[in-house]
C-alpha cells in the first residue's frame, strides 16, 4: 500500500492465501485450486478454461501447472468420495439396526451408465463411438439416493497415442504411464461396469438383492456375478425396471398396437395418428400417476 499524498509505504502483503503442497518451489494459491475444482465439475477442460480466461483479459496459468493442480484436486476428490461412501454405508447399518434388522441386510440399488459421446443420446443409435463410460450406482433405500459405487472405463491415453504416432508398437493399457484401463478396440460394456461396481460394493460388506436399471442394460448380470463370486455362488440379484423406460416402452407398444377402424376420429391418416400419439401419451402419464400413488401409499 502506498499513499499518494505522503511518502507512506507499507510492507508487502500477499493478496492470496497459499497451500502447502510439500513440493519444492513456489507454493500454490488457493484460488488456483478453487478454480480447478470448478473446472472438473463442468463440461470444459483446461484448454477451454484458458481460452475463457484469456478472452476476459486474465492471464492464465501454464498448461503444465494447470494439469498438475488438476491431478492433485482429482486425487482429493476421489478420497472425499470414498470417505463419503463409507459414511453412507455406515448410515445404512445404523438404519437397519434401528429398524430391528441385521446391520448387513441387503440393499437396493439403481444403476446406469453415461457415455462420453454427443451422439449416444437417442433411441436411434448409429453405433458406439464413445471413448469413456462411467457407471454409477445409487442406493434406493432413502430419498437421498446417495452414490455408493462408480467405475470409469477409459480408452484415452495421450502417451500411447504419442508413441504410436512415433512408430512404436504400443498398445494400451500395457505400458508405463498409461491412463487407460481398457484397449481402444474393446467395446464398452455395461455388464463389465456392473461387475466392477459390484466388487467395490462387496468390499464394503454390502449385499445387493434388487437393482433398478433400464431395459437394454446388462449391468445387473455383472453385479450378480460379483455378488456370487465374493459372497454366495447361488445369490441372485433381481432387476427392476425404472418408470421412465417402462413408460417409454408402453408408449411405443401403444403406437404399434392395432386398433379398430373407428377408434380414432379424423378425416386423414395424419390426423388419426396425431390423436393416437396423444392417446399413447395420456395412457403413459396416467400409468405413471398410478405407480407414484402406489409408491407413496406403500411408503
Amino acid at each position: 500500500m502506498k499513499c499518494t499524498k505522503c511518502k507512506f509505504i507499507s510492507e508487502k502483503y500477499k493478496l492470496f492465501r497459499e497451500i502447502n503442497t510439500g513440493r519444492a518451489g513456489r507454493k500454490s494459491a488457493t484460488i488456483n485450486y478453487g478454480f480447478q475444482t470448478g473446472v472438473i465439475n463442468c463440461n470444459i477442460g483446461n484448454d477451454s478454461a484458458r481460452l475463457l480466461l484469456t478472452s476476459s483479459c486474465i492471464p492464465p496459468m501454464s498448461k503444465g501447472t494447470m494439469q498438475r493442480i488438476t491431478n492433485n484436486v482429482c486425487d482429493k476428490v476421489v478420497k472425499l468420495a470414498e470417505n463419503e461412501t463409507e459414511q453412507v454405508v455406515e448410515s445404512f447399518r445404523k438404519r437397519n439396526q434401528t429398524l430391528g434388522l441385521n446391520k448387513n441386510s441387503p440393499v437396493k440399488l439403481q444403476m446406469d451408465g453415461t457415455y462420453q459421446s454427443v451422439h449416444i443420446k437417442s433411441r436411434h443409435k448409429m453405433g458406439q463411438n464413445a471413448s469413456q463410460v462411467i457407471g454409477i450406482a445409487c442406493e434406493n433405500e432413502t430419498d437421498n439416493h446417495d452414490i455408493i459405487g462408480f467405475h470409469l472405463v477409459n480408452k484415452l491415453c495421450w502417451v500411447g497415442a504419442w508413441l504410436r504416432g512415433k512408430g512404436y508398437d504400443i498398445e494400451c493399457p500395457n505400458h508405463e504411464y498409461c491412463t487407460s484401463n481398457t484397449n481402444r478396440y474393446d467395446p464398452l460394456s455395461e455388464k463389465d461396469l456392473g461387475y466392477e461396481i459390484g466388487k467395490k460394493i462387496a468390499k464394503l460388506d454390502l449385499l445387493v438383492d434388487y437393482c433398478t436399471t433400464d431395459g437394454d442394460a446388462k449391468s445387473v448380470q455383472g453385479l450378480q456375478e460379483a455378488m456370487q463370486e465374493i459372497f454366495d455362488p447361488l445369490w441372485s440379484v433381481n432387476r427392476l425396471a425404472d418408470t421412465i423406460h417402462r413408460g417409454q416402452s408402453q408408449f411405443r407398444e401403444v403406437l404399434r398396437a392395432k386398433f379398430s377402424v373407428g377408434m380414432f376420429p379424423g378425416a386423414t391418416k395424419a390426423q388419426r395418428n396425431d390423436i393416437k400419439i396423444a392417446f399413447a401419451n395420456d395412457l403413459k402419464l396416467r400409468s405413471h400417476v398410478v405407480i407414484v400413488a402406489i409408491r407413496v401409499d406403500g411408503a
